[in-house]
């Protein structure tokens, strides 16, 4: 697992902030979609951790880079 970040261990961070904790499904989509992606891409892991962006924001931003004709 990445950074030892537990479904656990993330809710018990959350609880010492006051703040609510994450959904299972919510972590489970972070582990094996977003957190690899934002990894990978500055760009990006700035909209999806700082900006908060959706994974089907996500999903629209890849196809169009996939579909963006190349640069010659």
């Amino acid at each position: 697992m990445h950074l030892g970040l537990t479904y656990f261990s993330i809710n018990e961070a959350l609880d010492k902030q006051d703040e609510k904790p994450i959904a299972v499904e919510d972590y489970e989509v972070w582990k094996s979609l977003l957190y690899p992606i934002a990894a990978k891409d500055e760009l990006m892991k700035k909209a999806i951790v700082e900006e908060g962006r959706s994974l089907a924001w996500v999903a629209e931003k890849i196809n169009e880079r996939r579909q963006a004709p190349p640069i010659s």
